[in-house]
């Protein structure tokens, strides 16, 4: 009986201040292939299930979801059996977080400022923000040694 009553389980969000909630949306392909907006529904047929039970989707940003700091909530609602609102619908917690689309940018040229380095000399570049330097890295490397066959990813410099 209660897995016929779940309707809709809904990602919604709000910028930080805010007193009005809006559904998150996001991109499936329609019947004519067609990419379609609809409402991010993790109880939805177009939602997939994991074959551990779980539902992960994309929540589409661009162009719906300007930058700042935001506030999000999961809601399930029920089919109404007539007794009081709150037992046809649950919520989680409410969560903060930032949406940053932003990508940062290296910030004039790496130091020091000459042609050469010297063997375990330090190089520094300075970025556009703060870089999230922890492990699983978040962000792509690359260091190539001019005149040689040296190159090296972020995975050898670890």
């Amino acid at each position: 009986m209660t897995n016929d009553r779940l309707e809709k389980v809904l990602l919604f969000y709000r910028e930080l201040g805010d007193l009005h909630w809006s559904t998150a949306r996001t991109e499936v392909e329609g019947d004519d292939g067609k990419p379609t907006s609809v409402e991010v529904d993790f109880a939805a047929n177009y939602a997939v299930e994991s074959s551990y039970g779980y539902t992960s989707m994309k929540w589409k940003l661009a162009n719906f979801v300007s930058e700042g700091t935001y506030e999000i909530k999961v809601e399930a609602k029920c089919d109404q059996l007539g007794g009081p609102p709150d037992i046809d619908m649950s919520s989680t917690s409410i969560l903060s977080g930032v949406i940053d689309l932003t990508l940062p940018e290296q910030y004039g040229q790496a130091l020091p400022l000459r042609d050469t380095v010297l063997l375990g000399e330090e190089l520094v570049a300075v970025f556009t923000e703060p870089l999230r330097c922890e492990k699983p890295f978040t962000f792509d490397l690359r260091v190539i040694i001019e005149d040689t066959n040296y190159r090296f990813d972020r995975e050898e410099l670890q």
